[in-house]
């Protein structure tokens, strides 16, 4: 998260404000270097303001507490024409982003995982995507029939704009979605806007089947590309 940078031969006057609500969460007087400049990190004031929950769920849940939107008003001394600065802070984090945050948003979730992963049939798994628009969460599963591969898709979830939204996907819940008497091989989940167009392909999910215990089932990495998230 960037710092502001303020240019000035005066004592400025920062506050910070929740947007949403009004309030104050620090205000201070800062004096200028011998540059004329100041800096002021806000970041670790921030940081703690903002969380994320995991709930015992199998449909989707927003995450009220991982964005907000923040407002700051610098005045400079003597001054009655303060500058205010209005920004949303997401928790979440990428090192070295190479791209704006607006295109790393929408073409990643923000859940880490690694590209294969093994779990068993009830093992929590959920994604976590930031939706900038109204967009949905879909599924395509292929089912082996002994010859090849029969398909189904799906729609997981229906996400509205400007939340941040975690979805369940372990195995057992995708199952139960595709609503018959199946068990995927493997399947491939993506986000989808409004007109149907894809951001970014996220990858797939990879099911290998395996007897452990009378009954078991690997599912190899749902690949998210990295939303984060």
């Amino acid at each position: 998260m960037n710092s502001f940078e303020i240019y000035t031969t005066k004592e400025v006057t920062f506050v910070l404000k929740d947007k949403a609500t009004g309030s104050i969460i620090v205000q201070h007087t800062y004096t200028p270097n011998e540059e004329h400049r100041i800096t002021l990190k806000v970041k670790d004031i921030i940081l703690p303001l903002l969380s994320f929950k995991v709930s015992d769920s199998s449909v989707p849940y927003e995450q009220p507490n991982i964005i907000k939107a923040y407002q700051a008003v610098i005045t400079e001394a003597g001054s009655t024409q303060p500058s205010t600065v209005e920004f949303s802070v997401l928790r979440a984090g990428v090192d070295q982003l190479a791209d704006s945050a607006t295109n790393f948003l929408k073409t990643n979730f923000l859940t880490w995982q690694p590209n294969v992963k093994a779990v068993t049939y009830y093992m929590p798994e959920f994604l976590t995507y930031y939706a900038q628009q109204d967009c949905v969460l879909k599924c395509k599963a292929s089912i082996w029939n002994g010859t090849g591969y029969d398909v189904q898709q799906v729609t997981l979830a229906s996400l509205s704009a400007g939340k941040v939204w975690t979805v369940p996907m372990q195995y057992a819940v995708v199952v139960k979605a595709l609503q018959g008497d199946v068990l995927p091989s493997y399947y491939d989940v993506w986000v989808e806007d409004a007109d149907g167009t894809r951001p970014e392909e996220r990858g797939r999910g990879m099911v290998s089947l395996r007897e452990l215990a009378g009954w078991h089932r690997l599912f190899q990495g749902l690949r998210e590309q990295r939303e984060y998230r």
